[in-house]
């Protein structure tokens, strides 16, 4: 497909809002996700580190 500008590719034929709604939820939970994710991995360490010391 091909859009006359930069504004219609965005515009996405009227659907654009639920388009990029969609991308942007997903970034969001994926950003969580791995926010998450590392915060799981510092507790797991930090408990290993004290059962290491004990």
């Amino acid at each position: 497909m091909q859009w006359e500008s930069l504004d219609a590719f965005l515009a996405m034929g009227g659907h654009g809002r639920f388009v990029w709604g969609a991308y942007a939820f997903t970034v969001l939970v994926m950003l969580i996700d791995a926010i998450a994710a590392r915060r799981r991995l510092q507790r797991a360490e930090a408990l290993a580190r004290e059962g290491a010391d004990a």
